[in-house]
């Protein structure tokens, strides 16, 4: 593959992810008009549960904004030519992307803990992870170290099973 085939592909792979960063910025900024904040102590003048993720979000959208830009301004720079063009969904994204979404349904399904042991063993292992060992012994350390770390020092709820 020649030079200008390479910037291209890369172009074009910029500009879908652009706009997956957006969608995905968008429909996120939507979901936090649905935190409340009657469990929390509200104080006068006080930000509000949704606004760190909201200002993340834009910055976000900002950011996915100037990928869109940055990869048309490229394309239009590079002359086209009649190579095949590569599928949209192939491959390794597609799948962990599949894998993702489905961790969030089972984390909210059976809880954080086994929710992410699970999907981090599956992980490892489409990845290219395996020695039993580490696949028997990272992923419940980490879910536990990152439960401890959220739950327990910074006291930010986690997912909990509605099974049990």
């Amino acid at each position: 593959m020649d030079k200008m085939q390479d910037i291209r592909m890369r172009a074009r792979q910029d500009l879908i992810i652009g706009f997956c960063l957006s969608l995905f910025s968008m429909g996120s900024y939507l979901f936090t008009y649905h935190f409340s904040s009657q469990q929390l102590e509200s104080v006068p003048g006080d930000l509000g549960p949704a606004f760190f993720p909201r200002l993340f979000l834009l910055a976000l959208l900002a950011v996915s904004i100037f990928i869109i830009v940055s990869s048309l301004r490229k394309m239009a720079k590079i002359p086209a030519d009649d190579t095949p063009r590569p599928k949209l969904f192939q491959g390794l994204p597609f799948v962990m992307l599949i894998l993702f979404m489905l961790y969030i349904c089972l984390s909210l399904l059976v809880g954080y803990i086994p929710a992410t042991i699970i999907y981090l063993g599956l992980t490892f292992y489409i990845l290219g992870v395996r020695t039993i060992w580490q696949l028997a012994t990272i992923p419940p350390v980490l879910s536990l170290v990152t439960y401890y770390l959220f739950q327990g020092l910074l006291d930010i709820y986690l997912p909990t099973s509605c099974l049990f």
